[in-house]
């Protein structure tokens, strides 16, 4: 865990603030120590909150991939994936797009292709994608919008992620 990873990344809070006055159900994919889950969960949502790791044992645990059996019958107003499905090769866009409610929106944080290559040190496998190759994988979805976020780490690192969301 990263010393900001035990807050809510500013991004996701304004995201659901402007296009969600109302909570509803939301599935934070990959919830590590529960920041996102924990703040939306005060804010009134209803939270299932999934990571594969048993050290992150927030609200409950089930692994990345039989998270889409277990939780399949139930719809989601948002689905957050935080820097999670970015270590799959092959993530479940389209079973994410099923999940969602009839005016669902998915969010996701993702490395760019820019970013400094040693926020990848130490995990399986990392994707750092174009904008253009994270706008195929989100074709499933309607309105797609696509901006790019950088920070500098604390070593001065350049650490830019694509913030992206796409409704059902």
């Amino acid at each position: 865990m990263t010393p900001t990873a035990r807050y809510p990344e500013p991004n996701v809070i304004r995201f659901v603030r402007r296009f969600f006055p109302k909570p509803g159900r939301m599935l934070d994919i990959g919830s590590g120590s529960g920041n996102h889950a924990r703040f939306f969960e005060d804010e009134g949502w209803v939270v299932t909150a999934l990571d594969p790791d048993l050290r992150c044992r927030v609200h409950s645990y089930v692994g990345i991939g039989p998270w889409l059996s277990l939780y399949s019958q139930l719809q989601y107003d948002l689905i957050l994936d935080h820097n999670t499905l970015c270590h799959l090769e092959s993530p479940p866009y389209k079973n994410i797009y099923r999940a969602l409610s009839d005016a669902g929106a998915f969010l996701c944080v993702h490395p760019t292709d820019e970013t400094w290559p040693g926020v990848g040190i130490g995990k399986s496998y990392t994707r750092f994608a174009s904008e253009h190759e994270l706008r195929e994988s989100l074709k499933p979805f309607r309105d797609v919008r696509i901006w790019r976020s950088s920070y500098p780490d604390f070593k001065d690192h350049e650490i830019s992620s694509w913030v992206a969301w796409g409704w059902k």
